[in-house]
């Protein structure tokens, strides 16, 4: 595994963060030992950086990761993120992302947070999230509680006016660093050179698009979108790739990002992980790969509050 300083934070994350939504049973219930020991065998496996949040099965997924983490914190670079707590619940006050801190604390069972971030900007009033919900996680940054403070979101545009204004340490976002779409980097990348910003790409299967099974039925993308994931997991069949392991293959290539995270739910889907960034993807199924996706690309689609639409 691989590793790479996340910007000019000082901190070390390996170039595969585990994502720990299932944790939480997001995506499946997952025995509490499974995830134990799938946590050991991942910084056995040289992972650094292990990403969570409240909102993560409503704190499971925070609970079982500072339970899994006991003995074994020195050398991880642990984010969380604080402000969003149900589907539609939120609470980017001060006070709210204070008690998030604190909580999130408890149940990490550590003394600090390395990566704090703000969760699903695009939720919040963008007026309160600088003057309020960022200067109060500055404030933990200068007391040592926390180490870093970043941003989340889907809202691209979003995300680089708030760092254009408010000098933050990280941005991470999802769906905009894989096969569907490439916009990423091309969005982020004049903030992220001026302020040496860390750069973290997640759900690099565009949320289910590019698994073997497709997405689920609640997915908010475009028919356009599904269409040219049906396409790519034809061409993928036909090569004889797991479309997943093409995609994670090409993500962790994405030039930008200096990690990108992933979810599995049990140790073969982290081996096979692991040997997936080890393939390539030639030439010409690179460009049967473009061929499918089209006109899809870089298809976007809105979710939070109404005039943060971009």
């Amino acid at each position: 595994m691989r590793t790479r300083p996340l910007g000019r934070t000082g901190l070390i994350v390996s170039e595969l963060g585990f994502g720990c939504a299932p944790l939480g049973d997001e995506y499946g219930t997952l025995d509490e030992s499974d995830g134990e020991r799938l946590v050991h065998a991942a910084i056995d496996a040289g992972f650094t950086l292990f990403d969570t949040a409240p909102y993560y099965g409503r704190t499971l997924s925070e609970e079982r990761l500072g339970r899994a983490l006991r003995g074994k914190r020195d050398g991880i670079v642990l984010a969380t993120k604080c402000a969003r707590h149900g589907l539609r619940e939120f609470d980017f006050t001060a006070a709210g992302v204070k008690r998030d801190l604190q909580a999130s604390l408890e149940r990490l069972q550590t003394d600090r947070i390395d990566l704090y971030q703000i969760h699903d900007v695009e939720f919040g009033e963008e007026e309160l999230i600088l003057e309020e919900t960022l200067p109060t996680l500055m404030q933990m940054k200068e007391s040592g509680d926390v180490l870093a403070v970043g941003i989340t979101g889907l809202s691209l545009p979003m995300l680089v006016r708030i760092a254009e204004t408010f000098v933050v340490d990280t941005i991470l976002s999802y769906c905009h660093g894989d096969l569907l779409a490439r916009d990423f980097t091309p969005m982020v990348q004049e903030v992220a050179d001026r302020d040496g910003l860390g750069l973290i790409n997640a759900s690099i299967t565009h949320m289910g698009v590019l698994s073997p099974q497709g997405q689920q039925e609640w997915h908010p993308a475009p028919p356009e979108v599904f269409d040219a994931g049906a396409r790519v997991r034809e061409v993928c069949d036909r090569h004889g790739r797991n479309v997943a392991e093409v995609a994670l293959c090409y993500a962790v290539n994405y030039e930008g990002p200096h990690s990108t995270l992933i979810g599995v739910a049990d140790e073969d889907q982290l081996n096979s992980s692991l040997a997936a960034i080890e393939q390539d993807i030639p030439e010409a199924l690179q460009e049967e790969l473009d061929a499918a996706v089209g006109g899809a690309l870089n298809m976007r689609w809105h979710d939070g509050l109404p005039q943060n639409f971009d």
